[in-house]
């Protein structure tokens, strides 16, 4: 059985690898990633700003990690800190949380129609 301990998908060494003509090594690189800690972890933190600066390929690197960290029975967190006016953070909620996430980073220290449609309010 698998550690109830969290492992968190890091930020690539280097800045420079968001650069590369090979938009393939962010999924090359996750794929690495959960190949080693999968049977080790309870569950695993994607922090979706470094997807995200990656475009289209970072945001498919992001959605089949996480769905296949799921498959794996690894509890799935996604570090998407979002403090956007509440129709927008509904959105978010709804677009990652509906997804394969179990739970989602909010900042707390913003108005509370920014971060109540993650509580499913």
């Amino acid at each position: 059985m698998a550690s109830l301990l969290p492992a968190s998908i890091p930020h690539p060494p280097r800045f420079s690898l968001f650069e590369q003509d090979d938009p393939a090594w962010i999924s090359r690189f996750v794929g690495f990633v959960l190949d080693t800690i999968e049977e080790q972890v309870g569950f695993v933190k994607f922090q979706s700003a470094y997807f995200e600066a990656c475009g289209i390929a970072g945001l498919t690197a992001l959605s089949l990690g996480m769905k296949r960290a799921k498959a794996a029975g690894i509890g799935v967190i996604l570090d998407a800190k979002r403090g956007d006016i509440g129709a927008t953070a509904a959105a978010y909620a709804r677009a990652y949380l509906t997804a394969v996430a179990l739970t989602v980073d909010v900042a707390r220290a913003v108005p509370s129609d920014r971060w109540m449609p993650f509580l499913g309010r």
